[in-house]
């Protein structure tokens, strides 16, 4: 019950929240207008170029899947916002001391705040899922690539999202909780390129969160990917409750 309360309560203070819905509304705009531009790249250059050739790229793989990968950074972007409102702004106005001097464990605390960022995560998943929705009507989609490529873009925004909290709870300043972990987002981009361009760099594109998020784009989930999404969230939600109890002691 107290753990419900409390994921409840977390959920209310996003949601009640206006920034929430401007930055949900700008993401949206911004992906409605890379679909758009991917389609008509679809129509107007893939299409003609592959007229009566044999499985030759569909809209699936053309629109949608470039399209996810892009949304999988942008929502990632979007994140350390709200990781800052709902831990490091708390600090700020001392609200944290509070609920930190309540016989409450650093658990629960961490556990109900990760799920109200994850009912974020979930909404910006449904927006994603309006596009094929909006034209499957018209074309034939993979709808089985398309539901990997969500499942994929939602694991790697939730693992990103785990080291965003941890990050937020290890300082006060707000400015630098979200550059921090903007700059962690450019480090695995950074490992992913490294490991991409050198066959000896594996340990580098193996720890890059977006070489296991590009099998999910091509229809591919892997246990493997999974286990690594859910050790880097359960990994820094750990590191999150001992930051926690450390500054409570």
């Amino acid at each position: 019950m107290l753990f419900t309360a409390m994921t409840l309560n977390e959920m209310r203070r996003i949601w009640m929240q206006p920034m929430v819905w401007i930055v949900l509304g700008i993401t949206f705009i911004i992906l409605a207008l890379l679909f758009l531009v991917l389609l008509n790249n679809f129509y107007a250059e893939i299409q003609v170029k592959f007229t009566g050739v044999a499985n030759a790229p569909g809209v699936t793989d053309s629109v949608f899947s470039p399209m996810f990968f892009w949304s999988a950074i942008i929502g990632a972007l979007m994140m350390p916002l709200f990781t800052m409102r709902i831990i490091t702004e708390e600090k700020v106005r001392h609200q944290f001391t509070l609920l930190s001097s309540a016989p409450i464990s650093c658990r629960l605390i961490t556990s109900s705040k990760m799920l109200a960022l994850i009912s974020i995560i979930i909404v910006f998943a449904i927006l994603n899922l309006l596009f094929p929705v909006a034209i499957m009507s018209f074309v034939n989609l993979d709808w089985g690539k398309i539901a990997a490529a969500i499942l994929g873009v939602f694991l790697f925004q939730t693992s990103f999202t785990a080291i965003s909290l941890w990050l937020a709870a290890c300082t006060q300043n707000l400015i630098f909780s979200v550059l921090s972990s903007f700059t962690v987002l450019f480090l695995l981009f950074v490992l992913f390129i490294s490991g991409a361009s050198t066959e000896d760099s594996s340990l580098f594109s193996y720890l890059s969160s977006f070489s296991h998020l590009l099998p999910s784009l091509s229809g591919l989930i892997t246990g493997q990917d999974v286990i690594y999404f859910v050790v880097v969230t359960v990994l820094f939600l750990s590191l999150t409750v001992i930051r926690l109890r450390f500054k409570r002691e």
